[in-house]
Parts: structure tokens; sequence; C-alpha cells
């Protein structure tokens, strides 16, 4: 029932006006909240370690919010492949973020790519990643990823299907070598390789301090960087509403109804870091990062800092219901 349910979703919902679409979603999302739906406390335990400190009313309101994010997520998701390019891309904005010397970390992505050199991205579950991957393919080129298996087998193939419908090359994970054989190829190849790092899905996570308490990250996006020589940057993707026209430019008197019709929609923001390079010898001389494992560690945790930062200020979008911190 539920993978006819999804079926359902893909092919029709995109149909629907997107305000009736979102609406039904933020019904179904304050049913959620206010039902306690999902894991609820480990839900908000989740997100009071970026809020810590709220009463209960700023609970309640940080958890109806985060229930409408991740509602949203799925509409997005399930609309998605209704869209046309103009909206794909008109939906996404990059923030406005740089390097030391001043140049926006999208260019420093883009300029290493271009030459050939792949770029992995390790990601938290923020925001909508489907939407950031199918703007990633009209601006950033091949992309690559991972997809964890869902059970109904039926459910785990229709996200397969959806994502490579939007030209991404999604490689199933299983307990097997092959997946980071397959990564490791894509690498040398020069793909960009957006990796979920925020949970760990196996007994090897490295563990970091994450919004001011010790969790379990996956090791994969530095230990691939490390394998394949790439270059590693962190991503944290979030919502925002703002106004914006739904449909291309046209002149005459079409321009003059567009100003009319524009509204406020929700859109996404990608916030591209810096490449996490691992220096000679980390200020202050404490962390020794000679070998591959401590490199690694280093890396993953440089990570961790970055998407931190942003869930503290936007913890509303952290789609987080299952254990990442370890006590």
């Amino acid at each position: 029932m539920t993978a006819k349910l999804f079926a359902w979703a893909w092919a029709y919902l995109r149909y629907l006006p997107p305000g009736v679409a979102r609406a039904v979603f933020t019904l179904v999302a304050d049913a959620c909240w206010a039902l306690r739906l999902g894991d609820y406390d480990l839900f908000e335990a989740n997100l009071l370690a970026a809020r810590p400190g709220l009463d209960e009313r700023g609970r309640r309101r940080l958890l109806r919010a985060a229930y409408r994010s991740m509602l949203r997520n799925y509409c997005d998701g399930f609309c998605l492949p209704g869209w046309s390019e103009f909206e794909r891309l008109g939906r996404v904005r990059v923030a406005d973020l740089r390097t030391a010397d001043g140049t926006p970390t999208l260019e420093v992505v883009q300029e290493h790519l271009r030459k050939g050199r792949a770029v992995v991205a390790a990601l938290a579950h923020s925001g909508s990643w489907d939407q950031a991957g199918a703007w990633a393919v009209e601006r950033l080129g091949s992309v690559v990823t991972v997809a964890e298996r869902l059970e109904p087998a039926a459910i785990f193939d229709s996200f397969v299907a959806f994502r490579e419908g939007l030209g991404m090359h999604v490689v199933p994970l299983d307990a097997s070598a092959t997946v980071f054989k397959t990564l490791t190829r894509a690498a040398r190849d020069g793909k960009f390789i957006p990796l979920l790092c925020d949970r760990d899905l196996t007994a090897s996570g490295v563990e970091v301090d994450f919004l001011g308490r010790r969790a379990r990250f996956a090791p994969g996006p530095a230990a691939l960087a490390e394998a394949a020589g790439a270059v590693l940057v962190a991503i944290h993707i979030r919502y925002e509403k703002r106004l914006w026209t739904p449909r291309p430019p046209e002149p005459g008197v079409w321009a003059w109804l567009r100003r009319r019709l524009r509204t406020r929609e929700w859109g996404i923001v990608i916030s591209f870091s810096e490449p996490l390079d691992v220096p000679d010898q980390p200020a202050g001389g404490e962390a020794d990062v000679r070998g591959r494992a401590a490199r690694v560690r280093y890396r993953t945790q440089a990570a961790a800092d970055f998407l931190g930062a942003h869930i503290r200020v936007w913890p509303e979008d952290w789609h987080m219901m299952q254990r990442v911190f370890t006590d």
C-alpha cells in the first residue's frame, strides 16, 4: 500500500496547482505534529541540540516548523518531475559565501570541475536535497550519488528511478566494497559526488563534535576524497520563502501581467563551504594529521563544523529522526 501511494504521488501530484499541493502537505504535517507521529521524542532531542534552552512553547513551534519542512521536502520531490528547467533553476539560490581571497565558493567548485578534478560534497539531511541534485545536474554537470536501500523494495526502486530521471546516477548502498570502488572510479572521472554524512549508516562512523555534543558521522565523503585525490566541500541546504515569477520572461503585455502574478513561493538556498583541506599542521599543533585515517577524521570534523553552524541558525530544516548523538 505504501509503495502504491508513493507511485500515485509521483504520477499525479505534479498536476495539482502548487498552492493546493503545498496546502495539503501542510495539513498533513500539522496532523503528524499534533499526533506526535514518527519518532517525535528523538526528533525533538536532535533539534534541541541545535536550540538548547527553548521553553515549552518554543519547542512546540520548532517541532511544528520542522514537520512542515519535512513534508515540504516530500511535496517538492513528488512535484519536481513536472517542473520545467526554468522552475527547477528559479527555485534555487546559492548563498554568497566566499573564500579568504574573496572568491565565491561556488566558483571554486565549478573551476575544479572544469579542470576535470572531482568534487565530493558532504551534506546533511536538510532542505530538499533532490531539488539541489536537479540544480547540480544543470549547473555542475554529471552527478553521482548513493541511495540507502529502503523497504519495501518497490519504494527504493521508485526513488532510484525518480533521481535518475532528474539526470543523476544513483549507486545503491549495500555492505559490499563495490560501492566505494564505483564512487572512486567516478571521482577519478571528475564527477560531482554529493553524499549525506550526518548519520552513520555502518559501524565505522567517525565520532565528531557536532552542535556541542558527540555524534557519529559517516566517513565516506572524506575517505573518498582522500582515496581519489578529490576536492572535499560541505554543503548545507535550507528553505526560504521569496518572491519569484514562475514563468520565463515574455515581452509586451505578458511582462505587465507577470509582474502582478509574482507570488511568495518556497525555494531552497544552497551554501557551499570552501574546500576542506588538511593543513600541514592545524593551528595550535594539538592534532596529528599524519596518516589517511587521521586526515579523514580531521576533514569529517571540518564538515561537521560547517554543517553544525548552519543547522544552529536553521534547525527546522534538519530532517533527522534517527539517532545521531552517541549519548
